[in-house]
């Protein structure tokens, strides 16, 4: 996907996620059930879209990520940051994928979620060509993200998360996603 693809692919959900510096309405387009009461706070939440070129992640403070990912803790314990990303399950999890798995990439397929804890300061974590914009959102929008990214994780046979293998970074893990993915 290239930069100018994925920056239009974000456009709706930036959208919908600045809107929540101005007001606590989730967007009409968006349909969310409601968060749980306890998540609610006038505070802002500071989050960021990390431009890595190729791929676009999320970046959200770990003790932000808790109402629907209780279990996103446990495996990154000492994470000030958690960065998601997502994609084609064979595109991505390949350490050298081929021009054939780039094209099947494009169509419907198997995602998966790539989370990556951080426990220091971003910008000195991530490679050095790596864009971060921040933005804040309201706790209500935060809730909702925090749904979202939860319906994107598979559950296991027991329940927890189903992890497939280690990510290419430190802490970092690649979870299956019941979800699917397209250009």
């Amino acid at each position: 996907m290239s930069r100018p693809v994925a920056v239009v692919a974000l456009g709706p959900l930036l959208a919908a996620l600045l809107s929540g510096c101005v007001r606590a309405m989730p967007s009409p387009s968006i349909p969310l059930s409601p968060p749980t009461a306890t998540r609610i706070s006038a505070l802002p939440v500071s989050i960021a879209v990390v431009d890595e070129g190729w791929h676009t992640g999320l970046m959200l403070p770990a003790t932000a990520v808790d109402a629907s990912l209780p279990e996103i803790r446990q495996w990154f314990p000492h994470a000030s940051y958690l960065l998601f990303g997502w994609g084609n399950r064979r595109y991505y999890m390949a350490a050298h994928p081929g021009l054939m798995t780039g094209l099947g990439a494009l169509f419907p397929s198997s995602s998966v979620m790539l989370i990556q804890g951080l426990s220091g300061n971003p910008q000195k974590i991530l490679l050095p060509d790596v864009r971060i914009f921040r933005l804040c959102i309201s706790q209500t929008h935060m809730a909702h993200l925090d749904q979202y990214l939860a319906g994107y994780l598979q559950a296991g046979p027991q329940g927890g998360l189903m992890d497939l293998k280690p990510g290419p970074w430190p802490d970092s893990w690649f979870f299956a996603s019941p979800k699917t993915y397209d250009a």
